[in-house]
């Protein structure tokens, strides 16, 4: 049978016409031909492969099959991902094309994509009873040797071969569909006696195979048990580098469209010229890390004085392969330094190319990215790409400077080494920039630990996200933040990174013991270690190494000015705390109280901004604007941080919630805490003072707790009065009861001698045994609680020894498997209408304009705001015209001006209550001072 419009080539070249890739045009080349596509992807792997060793070499180690015979065969192999383009309903999107390259056929149509029919044809040639065409077509394809010599089993070669084309032909994010499937799918590919798309999809896989010459995929096992377990494996890495290469290969400015038929042995020389000029363009692995030789190589200005955690992460033992190190210390002791210490020597080792910073929240990110941006060219050699990637927008330098932001003018602080004037480049190819989904892929990425927690999820692209990780070292910050359900998909991830050959880093100043032994035990797990002993150290501060058949439990000083000691005092009413403040304001000092709801704060401010007026007091919570949250976030940190002047922080006062207690480097004189868990109150109290060098001649720090009175047998309505809300915001009142009791018998806290201790009798093993009977029922609700969350992690994460395959699971987008498990949220967007005039918040014409909307958003529970109050319907919708996405929980909200630089709107509450959820009249107040707050009554 001739080709339609090609009649000159036989069938056996009947491949020729079938579209992959087309596009609605009057131009010439508005299709791309399938078979031309495959091997553009087949060559932008084997470029890659061929620009980076360390990469191919990786594979090796973690598949069990030759690097030289990996390198001829994965190309081979990437050449077949679109095997399910050649099924009729896929063709059938295009129909008018269909008929020009094959003529008048009768259309097949099913619901499934052409990933899931690609992997089906597959399985039909590798059953035992193929089509009489297709009689050992598996074994044609696939040649499987071991040290003993050719694998001859069809049933062993299939085995093997499963998860890795399960991996390539489902290379859009997720595993093709498996198990039972509706008869029509088998339509897509079987006519009677055989569809000509099944025959043409074979004839294109023989001629790959002959053209790119693969030979045999080489084991270095004749152990099929241990080789099948190792392929499952690799898999994940197959899945990521087949998505990785088929987007390379589907840029049309490297690859551009053609229409007319020539030979494979034609178009593939063209192919690989164009893959490396993309490859190239990509910016991926064009850097390798540098030596690590001294601490003060990488940091000079704290070469003649590093902390004694900072040294002995530059001597401690790094052992063999994957290894996990655990650095429990203070805050201000230098964590960050000596993980950045740690990393580069991993990488030195040859056994990472990258480093991703990972964080508790977006304000933590951000602040990680001013220490870590001057740091490229002193961890790098090369061009690397370097990449901030959270939930909200990218911000370039001149937006930065408009929100704010000294940085942009004054660079970091000098003792993170060179100085702006080397990082003008510091920041990623633009193919690299467009989408989070790659931030794994550049060399140095510092995100939210969201972005992390994805790979270890069963989401789209979660394999892109392992083959980024698998290549850096982790490093997480505040891993005590997790609650029990990331903590599950952490230690899910740490058992991947180390199954994957990969190593993570941790830091802490507050981790219960019993969390960093369930972290060891994820790590070893994914080493294969069977019954591996555990870190079991109470020492503190504390470096832990661990790596197969080792453990190291470092002791380590503290840092120079500890031990510290801290009063603390007992206030139990809101108008002790406020006098106090008012005090410390009134003789010169700064001061911070730190709240626990963002309702309190605004109370708090409130009461304060009276007495002192507005300019002294800075309000400071989660709910503003992103943009307002920026410009606050900046100017709290200008202010309180190394960079602030006595002068500037003179008399001031900032209210916060809990956004300031992780990672932002700020110090007060005093602090007023409102009761919370003893962790999050060492975290708080490391903002007392942290750089007293800098500001000379202060008075000792103080540091105040407003609780109830603390009693050995409370009532259940303990916490009901001073802090009510605080008992929505911490539902185990155990916890803080025995936090309120440890304070109680202290007195003050003497660290870093105190805060293990601490720490074990709030949060350890053995602490829940004595609660007392009036608060043990809710104590008891929030354990039941936390367990359900750690079996929900549980059964979300990845199986990665089960291979890249469904196996009954039903794959979710990002949006549908979450990072955080927490009550429903909205993003609220805020608009202002003046008049006939409606914008966006933040509409400055100094911002770039896809920037209006990202930073006029706010997050908020959606029992607060679930949907946009009636009324002014064609605003709105022409406001929603203009903004990037909107979905379910996406709300523009209106605002009109109430009075001066105060503004107003009505929305839709939703209320729970006996299982009925009604929805109610809400009125909404907005302002750049204040934020958000919600209101009594529409």
């Amino acid at each position: 049978m001739p080709s339609h419009n090609n009649p000159d080539h036989s069938f056996e070249s009947g491949f020729f016409d079938y579209w992959g890739k087309a596009h609605a045009s009057d131009q010439r080349e508005h299709f791309h031909r399938l078979a031309f596509h495959s091997l553009d992807v087949a060559a932008a792997g084997a470029e890659l492969l061929t620009v980076d060793a360390r990469l191919l070499q990786r594979i090796a180690t973690l598949s069990g099959c030759t690097a030289e015979s990996l390198r001829r065969v994965l190309p081979f192999l990437l050449a077949l991902h679109d095997l399910g383009k050649f099924s009729e309903p896929f063709q059938e999107m295009m129909p008018d094309l269909v008929a020009e390259l094959q003529g008048p056929r009768q259309a097949r149509l099913c619901r499934f994509r052409h990933d899931t029919l690609g992997y089906l044809l597959w399985r039909a040639w590798a059953s035992r009873h193929p089509s009489p065409e297709e009689t050992s077509l598996l074994f044609e394809l696939h040649s499987f040797a071991a040290p003993s010599g050719p694998l001859t089993d069809r049933n062993d070669v299939d085995a093997l071969m499963q998860s890795w084309m399960a991996a390539l032909l489902g290379h859009h994010g997720k595993p093709p569909e498996d198990g039972v499937l509706p008869p029509d799918v088998f339509k897509a590919f079987h006519g009677a006696p055989v569809a000509r798309s099944r025959q043409d999809a074979a004839s294109f896989a023989i001629a790959a195979k002959t053209l790119l010459a693969p030979g045999a995929l080489v084991s270095e096992t004749d152990d099929l048990d241990v080789l099948l377990v190792q392929m499952k494996r690799a898999s994940w890495w197959v899945a990521g580098f087949a998505i990785l290469c088929d987007w390379i290969g589907s840029d049309t400015k490297f690859f551009p469209y053609e229409t007319q038929v020539r030979a494979l042995e034609d178009y593939w020389p063209d192919a690989r010229v164009r893959a490396k000029e993309a490859v190239r363009e990509s910016g991926l692995f064009q850097s390798t890390p540098r030596s690590f030789s001294s601490i003060g190589a990488l940091f000079p200005g704290i070469a003649e004085r590093p902390t004694p955690l900072q040294s002995a992460a530059s001597s401690v033992d790094l052992g063999i392969g994957p290894q996990l190190f655990v650095l429990e210390d203070l805050t201000g002791s230098g964590k960050t330094e000596a993980a950045l210490i740690l990393a580069q020597r991993l990488m030195s080792s040859g056994r990472c190319d990258g480093l991703f910073f990972a964080l508790p929240t977006m304000a933590t990110a951000n602040a990680m990215d001013a220490r870590l941006r001057p740091l490229l060219s002193s961890l790098f050699e090369g061009k690397p790409n370097y990449l901030l990637t959270h939930s909200g927008p990218r911000l370039t330098e001149e937006d930065r400077l408009h929100l704010g932001d000294r940085r942009s003018e004054s660079g970091a602080d000098d003792s993170y080494g060179r100085g702006e004037q080397e990082t003008a480049t510091n920041t990623a190819t633009a193919w690299l920039s467009d989408g989070r989904k790659k931030a794994l892929l550049a060399e140095l990425g510092v995100g939210t630990i969201d972005q992390a927690l994805l790979a270890a999820l069963q989401s789209k692209h979660a394999a892109l996200r392992l083959l980024g990780l698998q290549r850096h070292v982790l490093v997480v910050d505040e891993v005590h933040a997790c609650d029990a359900y990331m903590l599950g998909i952490l230690c899910a991830l740490l058992r991947m990174q180390a199954g994957m050959g990969g190593s993570a880093i941790l830091l802490s100043a507050t981790l219960p013991l019993s969390q960093r032994q369930k972290l060891t035990q994820a790590f070893a797990k994914g080493l294969g270690e069977k019954s591996p002993a555990t870190p079991a150290s109470s020492a503190y501060p504390l470096l832990t190494g661990f790596g197969t058949g080792r453990i190291v439990e470092q002791p380590v000083a503290p840092r120079a000015g500890s031990p510290r000691t801290l009063q603390v005092g007992s206030l139990t009413s809101i108008d002790a705390a406020l006098d106090l403040i008012l005090a410390a304001v009134r003789s010169g000092q700064c001061a911070c109280w730190v709240r626990n709801s963002v309702a309190d704060a605004i109370e708090a401010y409130e009461a304060i901004s009276a007495k002192l007026g507005p300019a002294q007091v800075t309000l400071f919570h989660a709910r503003f604007a992103l943009g307002d949250r920026l410009r606050i976030e900046q100017r709290v940190v200008d202010r309180f941080g190394l960079r602030g002047t006595a002068t500037e922080r003179r008399g001031q006062v900032v209210i916060a919630t809990q956004v300031v207690e992780q990672s932002l480097d700020i110090d007060f004189d005093v602090m007023v805490s409102d009761l919370a868990p003893i962790d999050l109150l060492i975290q708080r109290a490391g903002r007392l003072q942290r750089h007293p060098e800098k500001h000379g001649g202060r008075i000792a720090p103080i540091l105040q707790v407003l609780a109830p009175a603390f009693a050995e047998d409370p009532p259940a309505s303990w916490l009901t009065g001073t802090l009510r809300r605080t008992a929505f915001v911490y539902d185990d009142p155990g916890v803080l009861w025995r936090t309120a009791r440890e304070l109680h018998r202290r007195g003050r806290l003497v660290l870093p001698e105190d805060a293990r201790a601490l720490v074990e009798a709030v949060h350890g093993l053995e602490s829940g045994d004595d609660v007392p009977a009036a608060l043990a029922k809710k104590s008891s609700a929030a354990a039941g609680k936390k367990l359900s969350h750690g079996s929900v992690a549980n059964n979300s994460v990845l199986k990665l020894d089960g291979g890249y395959q469904r196996n009954g699971v039903d794959w979710s987008s990002e949006a549908r498997t979450p990072t955080r498990l927490g009550e429903p949220t909205t993003t609220v967007r805020l608009a202002r209408v003046d008049g006939d005039n409606a914008r966006p918040w933040f509409s400055d014409p100094a911002l770039a304009r896809k920037l209006y909307w990202p930073l006029s958003q706010v997050s908020v529970a959606r029992r607060l705001i679930c949907k946009a109050a009636p009324g002014d319907e064609a605003v709105r919708q022409a406001l929603e015209a203009t903004q990037p996405f909107v979905g379910d929980d996406v709300v523009t909200v209106l605002l009109r001006e109430a009075a001066p630089g105060a503004w107003s709107g009505s929305a839709i509450a939703e209320q729970t209550r006996d299982g009925i959820t009604r929805e109610l009249p809400i009125r909404i107040a907005y302002s750049a001072e204040r934020g958000l707050e919600i209101l009594k009554g529409a």
